[in-house]
């Protein structure tokens, strides 16, 4: 259950990103709407959450999931 919280989270914070830099926000922005640091830092967040949920992705599974 937490694992799918966690994902969750996740997809919401990318999803955010995504639209934020859609809608022409800095990279400075949208790390001081997240808490984060720095524009390198909200930068390096938006790469690490896309690779973690690629790979979490079932599609990327070669077994399927199990209901």
């Amino acid at each position: 259950m937490l694992v799918r919280h966690r994902r969750v989270g996740n997809q919401s914070e990318a999803a955010f990103m995504d639209r934020a830099q859609k809608q022409g926000w800095a990279w400075q922005r949208i790390a001081d709407a997240l808490e984060l640091p720095s524009a390198d830092a909200a930068e390096e967040r938006s790469e690490t959450l896309a690779l973690e949920l690629s790979r979490a992705h079932p599609d990327n599974n070669a077994r399927p999931s199990l209901p």
